[in-house]
């Protein structure tokens, strides 16, 4: 039978890639790899997206083998895909950063650019006001998405998983019928 399993098996063969290759391509473990390949693990949603976008295969291809591979590939709304997060890594390695990228070093450097990003608000009169000031804020939200690609990195750290979790646990402390239309604290709720 033909499943998500074997379409990824499929994928990885193809590419002539070892299981620890794929995986890391995709910023897994390997044995979580091989859990999938297996069938004792069924890969989230976000992942199966990742390997669409990394190796161009339909997400219905790679969901239920109904679509024809050769349909539109994956794309990602937002620009951002798995190809970017291993150009990020790369530039890090191409300079050997590595070594000073420390967990404690990497969450310092988060914080300093969400501060120079919040730096383009000051002194502006009103919250929102952002003119002739949208490059600066383009530059400073990029490194904030860099250093959080490169933290997950040093903490081996799967980003869409830990973003689904979060995304799980402000469902639960968020439930629209309480937070729909307000900016409450989930505390705050009655």
């Amino acid at each position: 039978m033909n499943d998500i399993k074997d379409r990824i098996l499929e994928i990885r063969k193809k590419e002539a890639l070892t299981q620890k290759q794929f995986a890391e391509s995709l910023g897994i473990t390997m044995s979580y790899a091989s859990r999938i390949e297996r069938g004792v693990s069924t890969p989230s949603e976000s992942l199966l997206r990742l390997i669409c976008l990394a190796y161009k295969v339909p997400l219905g291809w790679l969901q239920t083998g109904t679509t024809s591979k050769e349909q539109a590939n994956c794309s990602s709304p937002l620009g951002f895909d798995i190809a970017l997060l291993k150009d990020v890594v790369s530039f890090r390695d191409e300079r050997d950063w590595k070594k000073f990228h420390t967990p404690k070093d990497l969450a310092i450097s988060l914080s300093l650019e969400a501060a120079e990003l919040l730096e383009c608000f000051q002194w502006s009169g009103a919250d929102l006001k952002v003119d002739g000031k949208l490059e600066q804020m383009k530059d400073e939200l990029a490194d904030i998405f860099i250093y959080g690609i490169l933290m997950a990195s040093s903490l081996n750290i799967e980003i869409g998983t830990i973003i689904q979790n979060k995304l799980k646990k402000n469902r639960k402390k968020y439930p629209i019928d309480k937070s729909y239309g307000n900016a409450k604290k989930y505390s705050e709720f009655d």
